[in-house]
């Protein structure tokens, strides 16, 4: 099925990443700016390599231009460790 993840995303980190869990959100670091859309592109990519799913199966729902986002990833090819949760 779907899944549906819960981002507090923070643009301009050293590296992209899992962070820890914020406020019922995970937070992803990211390191490109905020600027023309840059980020967006850049956590999709990154959550297509996390989750071994095609870049074209991860939309972002809504949050286009906050911090907070929700995404959907269509069929993940798996589920990565992510940090708090076991």
């Amino acid at each position: 099925g779907d899944l549906l993840l819960d981002l507090h995303v923070q643009t301009r980190a050293s590296a992209d990443k899992f962070a820890e869990i914020l406020e019922d959100r995970i937070k992803l670091r990211i390191k490109a700016a905020s600027v023309n859309g840059k980020a967006n592109e850049a956590i999709i990519k990154f959550l297509s390599k996390e989750f071994r799913t095609p870049k074209s199966h991860i939309t972002i729902l809504s949050g286009h231009s906050s911090k907070k986002k929700l995404v959907k990833i269509q069929k993940p090819g798996r589920l990565p460790g992510l940090p708090g949760l076991k």
